[in-house]
């Protein structure tokens, strides 16, 4: 900012009567009056152009009385503004003093003016006779002298400059033309100088600066709108008005609701009740008593292996539901106890193993290799497929969508990536979206199949879409989707499929060869480009082994992680682990080989038989088939069941009381149960429960109903009261906290 001394000084010929009262009403009663006061550069500028009314003044002597009433014709150009006016705004008594002044020269038409004629013309009058000098803040007499010397020389210049370029006559005639004005309507001249004064100067870097400030600001609007606008027009293709109502009305219930749950005294009962429920899981899980021991700290002196053995047998021992007696919904995938001992052989002969060290674990390197190998065979892989073995099924997945994310970004610089998924899709799927800043699109898969909707995924896709997901079968209901149809898709879209057939693993490749029917869902899909597999499913490899396949070895490059410049040195790795267990890949190695094609042709026909059977006991048996349901047409391992009259998750509590561990579903209420090697052992005694205890419930029903308690009566369980009760909440955060006590209660020694 610039700061100006402004000096009103009388001149020789004295000022006009109507001037002096300008000066006394803008409270200039002294004969001298200086004013400081800090202004722009743009101001600036505009204030040195009154310097010229000096010499409009000298040359208004020179004039006739006619030329005089010829100048003060009205003229609709341009008019000065009151000073009264501005000294009424809300300034500091300083901007004032300067407002009075300066500001009456803002241009106005003027049918805004002409009820300010006398003020007007005595504004612009006393202007006339302003003299500027520049001086700095703290001024003194050398300075504000040397300072005033610079301005008239300045101003001696400009006059001389003016009379050699255009003559005194030139200017005369110029102000004559354009500075017409009238006493009679009130309004003031305005010299030719002036007219354009008020434009910022087209060599100033400060107009440059504010133009470029203005074009930054306008473009991030542009920018903003266009984005929001994208958004919202995506949005309404890929849901439809109708789905996009529905999404904005339950994301403002949802917020809605968790601003209740957060209220002064809400929030305190709902603390209590998930500390509550939290103490009782720990009571479950944690064991307590006195002939518990616990070891917080290292033994001073190392036990001997008898008391090793001993201690292990004791924790083997510890109360557990029964999954040696088929009694727990798959979590255990057996092969068998000769397996086993030729796994623990294996693991022993390669504990030490590490495979991020191939010349040093040759062997390990090797086995790894051809587990890949075996399993792309298995899935018809075409020439030049590829893949990597991972720590399980979710490290397969989210390896999957990064591999995804980064060649969309590599070879389309998508940088908001999204990916079309279907509800039953595996919740990795939300943990690589999480992970990686991927956006989830869910789509239904509506009853009576279960299978996800394709058109609802090609409405979805768009320039951010990075991958499209099916699942063969999908983990909560057992179904397989319509790959053929989603191949197609991402065929015509360019986009990459993934199939997630951890599940299935070693059962859908044999189906059609174990004597079930199947559906397409491999690499013979053209768009197919990657698939899931987990070994330690249904391949009966220890857990922590899966593989992850690719069409093209292109495409598994896309997942590696490498850096030159460590100071360790060049560090590569395929996956997310750095270190793995070579023992884990020896005993996946030593199953697959041990096991063969037959024996897998053989587990797949018993254990999908199993679920067969499992599933026409259901629909068929009399006491079953009037209460439960199973959702869609399951063709491997998985059947869900569901049901209209009774409280499915009251039905999962009763089972757990028989020492059944069955999975609870939600949306829609369900539970299942996944078959395997022991379950099929125990499947006469599942179907005997589960028709007890749906006898039980009905009759339970009955009785509610009788006492006017309505049908499908409040939650008993502890199943129940999380699916049941917390589940049905709009806001979820009461069941999140309740997960996030489960995981710490884990960790309780």
């Amino acid at each position: 900012m610039s700061f100006f001394r402004i000096t009103l000084i009388r001149s020789a010929i004295g000022l006009p009567r109507k001037t002096q009262g300008v000066l006394k009403a803008l409270g200039l009663r002294k004969r001298l009056a200086t004013v400081f006061h800090p202004v722009s550069p743009q101001v600036a500028g505009q204030i040195m152009k009154i310097k010229e009314l000096v010499a409009v003044s000298e040359v208004e002597k020179s004039l006739t009385a006619s030329e005089m009433r010829e100048m003060r014709k009205p003229d609709p150009g341009f008019y000065i503004e009151s000073p009264k006016v501005i000294s009424r705004a809300r300034l500091s008594r300083r901007q004032k003093d300067y407002a009075g002044m300066f500001k009456p020269l803002m241009l106005h038409d003027s049918r805004f003016t002409t009820r300010h004629q006398g003020p007007v013309q005595r504004g612009q009058d006393a202007i006339a006779k302003a003299w500027v000098t520049e001086v700095p803040r703290n001024p003194n007499r050398k300075m504000a002298q040397a300072s005033t010397q610079r301005m008239k020389g300045w101003f001696t210049a400009t006059r001389q400059e003016q009379r050699e370029e255009e003559g005194e006559q030139a200017k005369k005639d110029n102000i004559t033309k354009s500075c017409k004005a009238t006493h009679d309507m009130g309004t003031s001249r305005m010299p030719v100088s002036l007219r354009n004064g008020f434009s910022v100067p087209r060599g100033s870097s400060s107009s440059l600066l504010a133009l470029g400030t203005d074009v930054l600001r306008n473009l991030i609007f542009f920018f903003f709108l266009l984005r929001w606008t994208r958004k919202a027009v995506l949005k309404l293709k890929g849901r439809g008005i109708f789905g996009t109502a529905v999404d904005t009305y339950l994301s403002i219930r949802r917020t809605l609701y968790g601003l209740f749950l957060r209220a002064p005294g809400v929030r305190s009962q709902v603390q209590k009740q998930v500390q509550e429920a939290i103490t009782k899981l720990e009571g479950k899980l944690v064991p307590q008593g006195p002939g518990v021991s616990r070891y917080l700290t290292l033994p001073k002196e190392g036990w001997t292996a008898d008391q090793v053995r001993a201690e292990l047998e004791n924790l083997d021992g510890m109360k557990h539901t029964r999954w040696e007696d088929g009694l727990v919904s798959g979590a255990v995938y057996h092969g068998g106890s000769d397996l086993i001992k030729l796994q623990s052989e294996a693991f022993e002969k390669f504990i030490v193993a590490n495979p991020i060290h191939p010349d040093v674990f040759p062997g390990v390197r090797k086995m790894e290799a051809e587990i890949v190998a075996m399993v792309l065979a298995m899935y018809n892989a075409p020439s030049g497929a590829a893949g990597v073995m991972t720590s399980g099924g979710t490290e397969s997945i989210l390896m999957a969508c990064l591999s995804a994310r980064q060649k969309a970004y590599q070879e389309r610089r998508v940088t908001e990536p999204e990916m079309i998924l279907p509800e039953s899709a595996h919740a990795a799927f939300l943990k690589a979206g999480t992970y990686f800043g991927i956006k989830i699109h869910l789509v239904a898969c509506p009853a009576p199949s279960y299978s996800v909707h394709i058109p609802s995924i090609s409405r979805l896709i768009n320039s951010n879409t990075i991958l499209l997901v099916g699942s063969a079968p999908s983990f909560a209901h057992g179904i397989i989707d319509d790959i053929t149809a989603l191949s197609r898709l991402a065929l015509r879209k360019s986009l990459p499929l993934h199939v997630d057939c951890c599940l299935g693993s070693f059962l859908v490749p044999f189906l059609s060869r174990a004597g079930f029917p199947s559906a397409p869902f491999d690499f013979t899909l053209k768009g197919v480009t990657s698939i899931s597999c987990d070994t330690h499913k249904y391949g009966f490899a220890p857990k922590g082994t899966s593989t992850l396949l690719y069409r093209t070895a292109s495409l598994r490059t896309y997942q590696y992680f490498v850096t030159a410049n460590w100071s360790g040195g060049v560090y590569a790795s395929p996956s997310i682990a750095g270190s793995r267990p070579g023992s884990l890949i020896a005993s996946c190695w030593v199953s697959l080989m041990s096991q063969g094609e037959n024996g897998y042709i053989s587990a797949c026909h018993s254990i999908v038989g199993a679920a067969k059977k499992f599933e026409a006991a259901v629909r068929e048996h009399p006491c079953l088939s009037g209460d439960l349901s199973v959702l869609g047409y399951p063709l491997v391992s998985v059947v869900a069941l569901s049901s209209k009259t009774l409280n499915i998750y009251d039905i999962a509590d009763a089972m757990s009381a028989k020492g059944w561990s069955l999975s609870a579903l939600q949306n829609p209420p369900a539970i299942h149960v996944a078959v395997t090697v022991p379950i099929v052992g125990a499947l006469d005694r599942l179907v005997a429960d589960l028709v007890a205890v749906v006898e039980a419930e009905r009759e339970l029903e009955r009785v509610r109903i009788a006492e006017g308690k309505g049908a499908k009566g409040g939650a008993r369980g502890d199943t129940a009261a999380l699916y049941g009760v917390a589940g049905s909440l709009p806001n979820k955060s009461v069941v999140i906290q309740l997960a996030g006590g489960f995981l710490d209660t884990l960790y309780k020694a």
